[in-house]
């Protein structure tokens, strides 16, 4: 009886490594995706409807870039203390 919790911690230690790989290129695969298709929106659909209205979308990030890094650089940056920010 005393040894089930380590059996359980062994048991569970082995299943995340056999399945680990196999997530994280799910996530990163799904994570390009979406980028991708985020690029192909602003391409294609507000590209033209700001070109439309007489501005650009490249200056217009360029002139609120500080802005968005004050707001959410560490989403933008992605250094490595922004994971212990966003761990609950």
């Amino acid at each position: 009886m005393w040894a089930a919790p380590l059996g359980a911690f062994g048991a569970i230690a082995f299943h995340r490594r056999k399945i680990r790989p196999r997530i994280a290129g799910v996530a990163r695969k799904a994570g390009r995706r979406v980028l991708r298709d985020l690029h192909i929106l602003h391409r294609v659909v507000f590209g033209p409807i700001a070109a439309f209205c007489g501005f650009s979308l490249l200056k217009l990030i360029r002139y609120v870039w500080e802005e968005l890094l004050v707001c959410c650089g560490d989403d933008i940056i992605g250094d490595s203390t922004s994971a212990d920010h966003h761990q609950a």
